[in-house]
């Protein structure tokens, strides 16, 4: 099953990812709100920083989540029926999702709650 090349490789990897945002919702929508996220930084004109910045938090968030769907489906391929370590496992995974999204808003936050507020003002 070892990969004969690397575009052989890499052709599996971007399969992995399309399966991912064709078939997990909560990609579909990291991937919207990373659009969005940076739609805002145009329309605020940050700074490369604050860019540098948001583009390692959508990476945590979409790679935590490619990670996640890669352990549920591993934990789902093993386990038979209901199984309490297989629960856990899953349920770290997302939690691990979980975490890299509050991580992502914080940042958010940190970057554009002034700009926001700012903009609020000025309606």
């Amino acid at each position: 099953m070892k990969c004969r090349n690397f575009i052989e490789s890499f052709s599996h990897a971007l399969d992995g990812i399309v399966h991912t945002i064709n078939n997990e919702r909560n990609m579909k929508i990291h991937i919207v709100a990373a659009f969005l996220v940076i739609c805002a930084g145009v329309v605020f004109k940050i700074s490369a920083v604050e860019y540098a910045l948001i583009f390692l938090a959508i990476g945590l968030v979409i790679v935590s989540e490619i990670v996640n769907t890669a352990v549920e489906i591993v934990v789902d391929m093993l386990a038979k029926g209901f199984d309490a370590k297989a629960k856990i496992a899953k349920d770290v995974a997302a939690g691990s999702s979980l975490m890299a999204s509050f991580i992502a808003i914080l940042i958010g936050i940190s970057i554009f709650g002034w700009r926001l507020l700012e903009w609020i003002k000025l309606l």
